[in-house]
């Protein structure tokens, strides 16, 4: 049975880092069948910046309180195996 990895990113003001998260996450060698970002109401440009990125699917939620945004994630992704970092 083939391993299929999904990862989740929560996100709240990383225009610093995203792009390098992102990048990282798609140079492994077992490679995301699907990445999502989980922007819990950025006020920088964290949302715009994952929109630009191919091959992301994006949540944007309204001030989650942290750290549980991944709440935000769970309606969207189906439910295998979910471990959060």
């Amino acid at each position: 049975m083939p391993v299929t990895v999904s990862v989740i990113v929560c996100a709240y003001n990383e225009q610093a880092y995203l792009a390098d998260c992102l990048y990282s996450l798609k140079a492994q060698t077992l490679r995301p069948q699907e990445l999502l970002v989980v922007d819990n109401a950025s006020t920088d440009t964290t949302f715009t910046d994952a929109i630009q990125a191919p091959g992301i699917r994006l949540q944007r939620v309204h001030r989650l309180p942290m750290p549980p945004a991944t709440a935000g994630a769970a309606p969207v992704i189906p439910p295998r195996h979910l471990t959060t970092l």
